[in-house]
């Protein structure tokens, strides 16, 4: 083998391995969300349940919520979180219906006593690398079921999803995963805060057009 050749095949191995090595190591994902505020002008006070979250698979203290490929697509490792879904999903609705005017009380019961009341139920939360040749993205499958509540009566009950992608990466690292799952949430909060609002709010709303950028709805 000349040198040449010898240089070539350590360097695309050396290629091989930055671009895939990170592809047997679970990823530990943080779930984040910040408000876009897609509705403005509401009033009144909304009591918030604590969603009710799917039975997940665990690793050691994590959750497995989502899948690591390599470049052919064959699984080779989770993503996981030790955060807490219903946490993330609560939070993310508290802060979008503080932006839209209400003032909200959040509770650690699914049902809670209230007047007006908001249950919601967690259907899915998945995250799926979609690995490509040069750059590799993420998909979340995101789909909650959502209780609007009167002085304990159901009057409203309706189901949002959304499959997110964030931005595309060189690498499939965590950051593409988590910008996945907040695009997902926020299309998610984006088709229920208006319904919400315009419920349970005694004044009219203005219902504003989608501002995050990386909030790329594929449902």
């Amino acid at each position: 083998m000349s040198h040449s050749v010898l240089v070539k095949f350590v360097g695309g191995l050396v290629c091989l391995s930055v671009f895939s090595g990170c592809a047997f190591v679970d990823q530990d994902l943080e779930l984040k969300y910040q408000a876009a505020g897609y509705v403005s002008g509401a009033d009144g006070t909304v009591v918030l349940g604590e969603p009710q979250a799917p039975e997940l698979m665990a690793k050691e203290d994590k959750l497995i919520i989502g899948t690591v490929k390599n470049t052919y697509g064959m699984k080779t490792a989770d993503a996981v979180t030790d955060d807490s879904i219903p946490d993330w999903i609560a939070g993310a609705m508290a802060s979008e219906l503080e932006a839209a005017g209400f003032t909200v009380q959040r509770s650690d019961v699914a049902s809670p006593q209230g007047q007006q009341v908001v249950v919601t139920r967690i259907i899915k939360v998945w995250v799926e690398q979609d690995p490509g040749f040069w750059t590799v993205g993420a998909i979340t499958d995101l789909q909650l079921r959502i209780m609007l509540l009167r002085a304990g009566q159901t009057i409203k009950e309706f189901d949002v999803d959304s499959r997110g992608q964030g931005d595309r990466g060189l690498f499939g690292d965590d950051d593409v995963k988590e910008k996945s799952l907040r695009a997902a949430l926020g299309v998610c909060l984006q088709k229920a805060t208006p319904i919400i609002a315009e419920t349970f709010s005694s004044k009219p709303v203005t219902i504003k057009p989608l501002p995050a950028a990386d909030n790329k709805d594929k449902s």
